[in-house]
Parts: C-alpha cells; sequence; structure tokens
C-alpha cells in the first residue's frame, strides 16, 4: 500500500475515538473459528489437524478492515487445531 493510501486509512480510526490513543492505527484485527463438514481424505491429507477443541471440525479465519468496515486482508489458511494468534 501507498504512504497516502495509510494516511487516509488511519486517519479514519483517528475521526472514531473519542480520546486519539492509535495515532497510527491502519486497520482492525480479529480472527474466529468457522465451524465445516468433515473433509475427505482425498481433499485434505490429515482431517485431524481441522479439528478443534470445541470439538468439531472448523477452520481459523482472521481478517483485518478499516475504520469504514472496509476489508483489507483476509487469511482463510489454517487449520482449527491452530492457535488463532498465529
Amino acid at each position: 500500500m501507498r504512504e497516502p493510501n495509510l494516511r487516509r486509512i488511519a486517519s479514519g480510526f483517528v475521526r472514531c475515538q473519542r480520546k486519539v490513543a492509535f495515532h497510527y492505527a491502519i486497520g482492525a484485527l480479529d480472527g474466529m473459528l468457522v465451524k465445516i463438514r468433515r473433509l475427505p481424505k482425498k481433499e485434505f491429507a490429515k482431517p485431524v489437524q481441522m479439528w478443534c477443541r470445541k470439538g468439531y471440525y472448523g477452520l481459523n479465519v482472521q481478517a483485518m478492515c478499516d475504520a469504514r468496515h472496509i476489508f483489507h486482508f483476509v487469511a482463510i489458511d489454517c487449520p482449527a487445531s491452530v492457535h488463532d494468534s498465529v
């Protein structure tokens, strides 16, 4: 991303705050576990990695959006057995 775009995105977060705490924030990142059906073995070599501690198959999804709720990043590449802080 180019610097003018980053400045515009950061200014959106400053406008949303009552007291400016994050001067240079360009996004809010969060993750969630999405429940899925069990994958056939031919599609996924190790289905056990898709099993989460909550007792079902899933994928970890992480996404980042700006102050206008526009997504700039989405990752759906970690199985449920991976902690969502990765």
